[in-house]
């Protein structure tokens, strides 16, 4: 069985020409777009790949140390930046290793990462972990998931501001201080 090679033109002349609605920023919060996240993370990278993903850009704060791996990239949309600058402000000092960031969804499909909205920040203990999360849930980041290994030194903090979503792997959904 042979493959079909289809160049970035055609692909890009084959999707429709649509621009989804944006999160907004109000009152030092961020509030997700009011759509279907599936649908949502799809237009998303269509829009990304018709663009040519000229409106992404690395994060470039002094804050992050992006961890070079062969899978992901130092690569997001604007308003992926805003949110993790509002981040940042709630969070306060200390340098936060990401472990995974955009990844291609030429390669990887549709998901958080996959459109450039999602961040995994490696945190050392749960108490680490807290002061992510929390500072998260301030600036309004609608969905905030633990996953890894706390006890031996390899959790992470999932952070991405597309429209909420359960998520159904074996993580914990962080709702706020309470939960």
């Amino acid at each position: 069985m042979s493959m079909q090679v289809v160049k970035n033109s055609e692909i890009k002349e084959s999707y429709p020409d649509i621009h989804p609605e944006r999160g907004r920023f109000e009152l030092g919060r961020y509030y997700p777009p009011t759509i279907e996240r599936k649908e949502y993370l799809n237009a998303r990278i269509i829009e990304a790949i018709k663009d040519d993903f000229s409106e992404y850009k690395p994060l470039n704060n002094s804050q992050l140390n992006h961890l070079d791996r062969i899978d992901t990239f130092d690569y997001y949309p604007l308003d992926m930046h805003k949110a993790v600058e509002l981040f940042l402000s709630y969070y306060g000092d200390g340098i936060l290793d990401i472990i995974h960031g955009f990844r291609s969804p030429l390669v990887y499909g549709i998901n958080a990462h996959n459109a450039g909205l999602a961040i995994d920040i490696a945190a050392a203990d749960k108490t680490h972990a807290r002061k992510i999360t929390n500072a998260a849930f301030r600036a309004g980041i609608p969905n905030i998931v633990l996953g890894g290994d706390f006890e031996e030194s390899q959790g992470y903090v999932h952070l991405d501001i597309s429209p909420k979503e359960i998520f159904l792997y074996n993580a914990g959904i962080y709702e706020g201080p309470w939960s």
